[in-house]
């Protein structure tokens, strides 16, 4: 059953991915990836060096995501993952 995941809510995502449904982590990913970047440009400088620690904190929250509480806000999560 495809879901329209603009509809979806982020926690509804990340609850979607802790049952098992990897394929909607990517949903988040498109979500926050700008978001973490701008996020990183405070503190470095070199794109190459954003780009990876981006992608760093996203597999430390996919890594993580069964620790998430979907009964929390997810926006401030991945930044404190």
């Amino acid at each position: 059953m495809e879901q329209n995941q603009e509809k979806l809510t982020d926690e509804a995502i990340a609850k979607m991915v802790q049952r098992g449904e990897r394929e909607t982590f990517g949903w988040l990913l498109e979500r926050y990836e700008e978001k973490m970047k701008r996020y990183a440009r405070r503190f470095l400088s070199s794109k190459e060096d954003i780009s990876d620690i981006t992608q760093e904190v996203f597999i430390k929250v996919y890594k993580n995501i069964q620790q998430f509480n979907p009964a929390r806000p997810f926006k401030p999560w991945p930044f404190n993952t």
